[in-house]
């Protein structure tokens, strides 16, 4: 090979590496990036880990209003099954737990009269109340360790309310029957029957809280 042949191909070869090196560095700029490339996974990351802190801040700061306006929030694991709903007591060490605490009702719709009233060993107590072979009313009251209830969710609107101080959740059968669900303090009281509406609200404004 000639001193003039070897100077040739030096040349083509520094100008196919040039155009290489200039390919490469367009191939950098975002326009000309890929999907995948043009994907900031610092920036996404640093997304995700604020929607994260908001939605923590934000769930902290609705128990702490609640706290700060005293609603008595329900203290109770639901899981929704096919056909029902467990409710599981948040259960405490033994030494934390507390002796049961039961309210009397103050407020009870004319023409119902008391026909029972049993108290389960001292952890449950139940009012039964009836106006006609159809019209009953239930109130029952427990504390939540270790106390597990099933509620038929079949054929119900199941939706939550605060009334007076207090988060309720109703599980409302039409005109058969509502079920009603509230906590005060570590007493759970749970209130059947086929009332209108405004009874129950009554029932629970009048409950003797002491």
């Amino acid at each position: 090979m000639n001193r003039y042949r070897a100077r040739k191909i030096l040349k083509k070869y520094g100008k196919a590496a040039y155009r290489s090196r200039i390919e490469y560095v367009n191939s950098m700029l975002p326009e000309n990036a890929s999907v995948i490339g043009r994907i900031s996974w610092r920036r996404m990351m640093k997304r995700c880990v604020m929607t994260a802190l908001i939605m923590i801040l934000t769930l902290a700061l609705l128990l702490a209003t609640a706290s700060a306006f005293g609603i008595h929030i329900l203290n109770l694991s639901f899981s929704e099954k096919e056909d029902h709903t467990e409710i599981v007591g948040n259960s405490k060490p033994e030494k934390e737990r507390q002796e049961a605490v039961f309210y009397e009702p103050g407020y009870i719709p004319e023409g119902y009269e008391l026909v029972s009233k049993e108290n389960f060993s001292d952890i449950e107590l139940e009012y039964i109340y009836k106006k006609n072979e159809d019209k009953y009313l239930y109130i029952h009251q427990f504390q939540a360790d270790d106390q597990i209830v099933n509620i038929n969710n079949e054929g119900c609107e199941i939706k939550k309310e605060i009334i007076q101080d207090i988060e309720v959740r109703i599980y409302d059968y039409g005109s058969r029957k509502k079920i009603y669900l509230l906590q005060y303090h570590q007493t759970f009281i749970l209130i059947e029957g086929s009332l209108p509406t405004e009874e129950f609200e009554k029932i629970i404004c009048n409950i003797e809280f002491v």
